[in-house]
């Protein structure tokens, strides 16, 4: 029993393609209650800038059959520190290379049903390359003036719930 009062009556962890579902039984002050979560992989996401222009990506999404416009982003491989992981990302995603990378704060995106932790950066980016996809990715790259990205989001145009933590984090900074 943890210092709040719960207990783990029982667990049972499924593995599915890149997540693992667990299911417990929990006992809190005697009464027990299920609960399910997702476990996964540490990620990162960058908000990358070339000049006065944020780099987006134009990416489609199978689960909700739509393409949207988000940051680049992914997960943390093992072993691997989550500041390589947002360069790879980044370079891998648009072809850009950093130039400088600053570390903007965590979010945890759903506190509730995953253990999903999010590292955020800010990255100014210079000479673009060839991107580096994976077999299954489409991603589209473009960059969108600052005022033209503050609209998109006025306008529900631009929903990526990590980008909009690492905004939220890079405009307090801006001013």
């Amino acid at each position: 029993m943890n210092d709040k009062g719960y207990k783990i009556v029982s667990s049972e962890t499924t593995h599915i393609g890149r997540f693992d579902i667990v299911y417990d039984t929990i006992d809190h002050n005697g009464k027990q209650s299920p609960y399910s979560y997702v476990k996964m992989k540490r990620g990162v996401g960058v908000i990358g800038m070339v000049d006065n222009s944020i780099i987006l990506l134009r990416q489609y999404r199978y689960i909700w059959d739509e393409t949207f416009w988000e940051i680049p982003a992914g997960m943390v491989d093992d072993g691997e520190e989550p500041e390589n992981a947002a360069r790879r990302e980044l370079e891998e995603e648009t072809g850009y290379q950093i130039k400088n990378l600053k570390f903007l704060g965590i979010c945890y995106p759903s506190i509730g049903s995953t253990t999903e932790i999010q590292y955020l950066y800010f990255a100014e980016c210079e000479d673009k390359g060839e991107q580096k996809l994976d077999d299954v990715e489409d991603i589209k790259v473009q960059l969108v003036m600052i005022d033209e990205f503050k609209k998109m989001i006025r306008e529900g145009k631009f929903m990526h719930g990590m980008g909009l933590a690492a905004w939220s984090y890079l405009k307090d900074e801006m001013r």
